[in-house]
């Protein structure tokens, strides 16, 4: 597994409430990356095969035994 890393940014922030406390909060940013191969052999490939397959179901005449195989 790659070691990641993960930029975080340390803020200190005093209210008027509570002048000599101090509120401490860490912001970490990430960064996505989207696979585009991925994105179309898993969601784009398989919607074209079925409707491909679904058209081809039609066009078969009802009666033939080819249509029961599919």
């Amino acid at each position: 597994m790659p070691s990641v890393q993960v930029p975080a940014v340390r803020n200190c922030q005093f209210y008027t409430c509570c002048p000599d406390e101090q509120f401490i909060d860490l912001t970490f940013t990430i960064v996505f990356q989207r696979r585009s191969a991925f994105y179309n052999y898993i969601l784009i490939l398989p919607c074209i095969l079925l409707t491909s397959l679904t058209l081809v179901l039609f066009w078969i005449p009802p009666e033939s035994p080819a249509k029961l195989m599919l």
